[in-house]
């Protein structure tokens, strides 16, 4: 289903969409980078819609549960590789998301997600690598109070 027409379907109900994406793809393809900037304005004042993109990719925001910030990476596959260190049977697929154990396990100590969104929160100041993942987790938890 197309992108924009998903969050189109979404916002007929009432809730928060978390749009996450992997920077690189926009940084590397200008159709894609084009259709991302389109629809960023398209829901730029829509408080319903959470853009978390991380550069180069998400796997850059689940190493920050693990390690300090990572600002040399410009490839996802380099992330990738790093990840192994941390999740050993981790591979960006469907299946592999679907099952949560990666999740559990990435969250067994909870002050990790803190660490992770404290990292991240430094990593947007300037850094190569970046994660917006925290946004959203800042706007959940807002909500939820």
């Amino acid at each position: 289903m197309d992108f924009d027409k998903r969050i189109v379907e979404l916002l007929k109900g009432d809730i928060i969409i978390i749009c996450v994406f992997d920077a690189d793809v926009a940084k590397r393809n200008a159709m894609e980078r084009e259709k991302l900037a389109i629809i960023q304005k398209r829901y730029k004042h829509n408080r319903n819609i959470i853009f978390c993109d991380s550069f180069p990719s998400i796997e850059y925001w689940f190493l920050l549960h693990f390690k300090e910030i990572y600002p040399h990476f410009t490839t996802s596959k380099q992330a990738e590789r790093e990840l192994l260190n941390f999740i050993k049977n981790y591979e960006k697929s469907e299946t592999f998301f679907r099952n949560g154990r990666w999740v559990r396990d990435m969250s067994l100590n909870i002050g990790d997600i803190q660490k992770a969104m404290e990292r991240a929160k430094k990593s947007c100041s300037g850094t190569a690598a970046y994660s917006k993942i925290y946004l959203a987790i800042d706007k959940l938890n807002k909500s939820s109070n």
